[in-house]
């Protein structure tokens, strides 16, 4: 008998910990997903040991024998743990290689290495592939394809670890920018600056790199653009979070060689803690999905626009809700402005025109677009005037300035997807429309038609 209420203690008590340790329904996640990783190896661990110690409860056997082959069991998972950990320990391998999946927009060896001046960058002449969902527009998935369907889209760096088929000795045109100019789930062929390549006739290089900002983008330009000889610079501003980015910049900066070392040592190499990572992208599955709080960062396009009822999600994930600057984004404005100005007086001494491009937001695009529930965030959604703002300072500054929010806007208008529908980027399409906009402004301001093309 008391063996038996023990035991029902241990369970409980074992239930009560899953229920305490859950994260709040908070529209996030579902099911298993509203576990922290760090938490749920816990939880998996105290209910490995609380079975244990129930075998010791309850078995027909001597306590101490049961007692004995509990701590056997237990040692020899230690053990194994040891020999699997110790050619890590030793840095003969590094289990990253074999459980982090080959994306680029994460941090295995083989996805970013450190940097002292960029903080990190991808290496060269990396090859990854990213698997993306489906999108309504995707040729030949008919638009009935069903809901979660993969497609892979391959990424290739040239030398210094950008998107560029091969290696680069010259350049007429550069792009400069974050993950939109690289081509976030974009086929290679399909990026804006391989069609800005074809509408111009001239020798185009992507420096564009996912999650960098300003000042990364300014050392970009020095290190790697101008030694291309480029008579034109494109630098595209995204509105979404290229002032943030200089602080997480200066932060990152501030602690580089923690930054530098952060993938070298042991814990980076070691099976458990990546085997927690790859634990924490299944969860994934089960976080972001069909759920109250998606609903509410939603909204269908107008049927005039298209009949095929295409919901476009908004917030963080997504493609970023919309705000008015504040304060604290108010106060990074002077010092973008200032990477802006000596990106200006780098070009204008080694005579290469510069173009300022505003990106925007997926919900600067479509808002007047969709119809948004009564209910939803959107429908409370401002925007801000970021772009008016960069555009009276550029003119000032005598910088060329391009807003891509009418371009965008106007061929979203006739139906096609310019952003994906579940994430904040630009579609093929929307790769298309920029490459026209851009090359547009080229032609019409002469800087290619001077000059030829330089030796």
């Amino acid at each position: 008998m008391y063996a038996r209420v023990t035991v029902i203690l241990i369970i409980l008590a074992t239930a009560a910990m899953w229920a305490a340790t859950i994260r709040p329904a908070d529209g996030f996640a579902v099911g298993i997903g509203r576990y922290r990783v760090e938490v749920l190896a816990v939880n998996v661990l105290a209910t490995y040991l609380a079975l244990l110690l129930c075998y010791v409860v309850l078995g027909r056997r001597s306590w101490k024998i049961r007692a004995a082959r509990a701590v056997l069991s237990l040692s020899a998972i230690l053990v194994a743990l040891l020999l699997v950990e110790l050619p890590a320990a030793l840095g003969l391998v590094d289990y990253r290689e074999v459980l982090y999946p080959r994306l680029a927009s994460l941090e295995g060896p083989d996805q970013v290495q450190r940097d002292p001046e960029l903080v990190f960058r991808h290496p060269g002449h990396g090859r990854f592939e990213h698997e993306v969902t489906v999108q309504p527009d995707d040729p030949p998935a008919p638009k009935d394809a069903p809901a979660g369907r993969q497609r892979k889209v391959v990424y290739r760096y040239d030398r210094n670890g950008f998107r560029n088929p091969h290696d680069l000795r010259q350049a007429d045109v550069i792009l400069i920018g974050d993950s939109f100019v690289e081509g976030f789930a974009v086929a290679e062929e399909r990026t804006c600056s391989a069609q800005l390549a074809r509408l111009l006739d001239v020798e185009v290089a992507n420096l564009g790199h996912d999650d960098y900002g300003p000042p990364q983008e300014l050392i970009v330009l020095r290190k790697f653009g101008l030694p291309l000889r480029p008579r034109v610079v494109v630098w595209f501003f995204f509105e979404g979070n290229d002032l943030l980015d200089l602080a997480d910049f200066e932060i990152a900066l501030g602690g580089w060689r923690r930054w530098l070392t952060r993938g070298e040592g042991f814990a980076a190499r070691c099976f458990c803690l990546n085997a927690l990572e790859r634990v924490d992208l299944f969860l994934e599955a089960f976080r972001w999905r069909d759920c109250g709080l998606r609903r509410k960062r939603s909204a269908r396009l107008l049927p005039e626009i298209r009949d095929d009822d295409v919901t476009m999600q908004f917030g963080e994930h997504y493609g970023f809700g919309a705000a008015e600057l504040s304060p604290y984004e108010l106060g990074l404005l002077p010092k973008a402005q200032e990477v802006l100005a000596e990106a200006k007086a780098v070009c204008d001494r080694s005579d290469v025109r510069l173009l300022v491009v505003c990106v925007p937001t997926k919900f600067r695009v479509y808002r007047d677009l969709c119809m948004a529930p009564e209910d939803s965030q959107p429908e409370g959604w401002h925007v801000s005037d970021l772009p008016d703002r960069l555009a009276r300072w550029c003119r000032a500054a005598g910088i060329e300035y391009v807003d891509l929010t009418a371009a965008l806007q106007s061929a979203a208008r006739q139906g096609p997807l310019v952003y994906f529908v579940d994430d904040g980027h630009w579609s093929p399409e929307g790769h298309r429309v920029v490459a026209e906009a851009i090359a547009e402004q080229i032609r019409q301001s002469g800087w290619l038609e001077s000059g030829g093309q330089r030796e």
